[in-house]
């Protein structure tokens, strides 16, 4: 894999923390959450992470949490992120990453899932990778931002 790869990899394997914050025009939607995450390596190129938490809202409603990606390197040079809802065997496609330019990495193409639009980006700073999901819906325009810290 290349080195800029090879880094962000790295930096992914060592994840232990997790800060994820929807910023939503609808203000009951806004939410932040911080948790632990469990990170297995199944093999050589692709990492699992999960996040498991609970969090409250801006109304005060409970919401639970649980995510699992899988993260996979593709021809040495291309991250591909997918999310195991359903399990390993069904790995539902989100995108294939490229490095932009040095710590930042970009979809190729969008997610699509309906009409909703979903564009991605990673930035890796020292202290953190953040992954950054600008979506565009019929009705709003809102990002979800994750930051990974090891």
């Amino acid at each position: 894999m290349n080195s800029n790869l090879k880094y962000l990899f790295n930096k992914l394997v060592k994840v232990k923390r997790l800060n994820f914050k929807v910023n939503h025009p609808n203000p009951s939607l806004n939410m932040q959450l911080n948790c632990n995450l469990k990170v297995t390596r199944p093999d050589d190129s692709s990492i699992i992470t999960e996040e498991l938490g609970d969090w409250i809202n801006n109304e005060g409603q409970k919401v639970v949490s649980k995510n699992i990606y899988k993260w996979s390197v593709q021809n040495n040079s291309i991250l591909k992120l997918e999310h195991l809802r359903f399990g390993e065997k069904k790995p539902i496609f989100l995108v294939n990453f490229y490095n932009k330019k040095n710590y930042l990495w970009k979809s190729l193409k969008p997610h699509i899932c309906e009409q909703d639009i979903y564009n991605a980006e990673i930035d890796i700073s020292p202290t953190n990778i953040k992954l950054i999901w600008n979506i565009n819906t019929p009705k709003h325009t809102y990002t979800i931002v994750s930051k990974y810290y090891s």
